[in-house]
């Protein structure tokens, strides 16, 4: 079997460096990225999710 890219269109999907965290944002968006699926539930059904800074250049496949 041969390895391809899918691009993800729905959303960022830039990945955190050195970590498999990816961003869950709508593509295009500005500011930093953000995933909020990570993180402890809190008694509201809410995430805090994790934060990190973009880089120029970054894409999906990085």
């Amino acid at each position: 079997m041969t390895e391809r890219q899918v691009e993800i269109t729905h959303v960022c999907f830039i990945r955190k460096p050195d970590d498999v965290i990816r961003c869950t944002r709508l593509p295009g968006h500005e500011g930093d990225h953000h995933d909020y699926l990570v993180g402890t539930t809190d008694s509201r059904g809410r995430r805090p999710g994790v934060w990190w800074p973009r880089r120029g250049g970054e894409t999906q496949f990085d």
